[in-house]
C-alpha cells in the first residue's frame, strides 16, 4: 500500500504545494514567494511582512481590508527597494486588525516539490521540498499553486 502511495506520489514532483507555516524559499533570484493568509474574520489594514532569517524586515506589502477567507499573496523577491533578494528562506508574517484589535494571523506558504521518499516503518510518503526541507504528505493544504 505504502509504495503504491509513493508511486502516486511521484506525480507531486516538479509542483508547488501549499504547506502551513511561514518561511518561504527563494530558490533563484528571479523567483517569487507565493502563499495565503489564513483570514478567519473580516482583518482590516492587512499587513503582510518580509523578513530575512535575522528577523529583519525587507519588505511591507499592504493589503487593506480583506474579508473572511484565504488571503493569496505573491512576493516578488525585492526588499522595498526594489533590490533583488538573493536566494534562500524569508518569513513572511501577516498581521491586521480584527474586532478592532491587531492581531496575527496564520499563513501557508507554497514549497516545490524536488523529490518523494517513504518514511521508515509505514510512516508514510515524505515530500523532499526546495531549501532542502521534508514534510510529510498529510501536511500538504493543497497541490498546485
Amino acid at each position: 500500500m505504502t509504495s503504491n502511495q509513493a508511486l502516486q506520489a511521484t506525480g507531486l514532483i516538479g509542483q508547488d504545494v501549499l504547506l502551513p507555516g511561514n518561511v518561504g524559499y527563494k530558490s533563484s533570484e528571479n523567483q517569487n514567494v507565493t502563499g495565503v493568509v489564513i483570514n478567519e474574520s473580516t482583518a482590516q489594514n492587512m499587513e503582510i511582512t518580509i523578513e530575512n532569517e535575522r528577523g529583519e524586515v525587507l519588505k511591507v506589502i499592504n493589503a487593506g481590508t480583506q474579508p473572511a477567507g484565504n488571503v493569496e499573496f505573491v512576493w516578488d523577491g525585492t526588499d522595498s527597494f526594489g533590490n533583488v533578494l538573493p536566494p534562500g528562506n524569508y518569513v513572511i508574517k501577516a498581521q491586521g486588525d480584527v474586532a478592532g484589535e491587531s492581531t496575527s494571523l496564520p499563513t501557508a506558504i507554497n514549497r516545490h516539490v524536488d523529490s518523494v521518499s517513504l518514511a521508515a516503518s509505514n510512516q508514510g510518503v515524505i515530500l523532499n521540498l526546495d531549501g532542502n526541507v521534508s514534510v510529510d504528505l498529510n501536511d500538504v493544504i493543497q497541490i498546485g499553486g
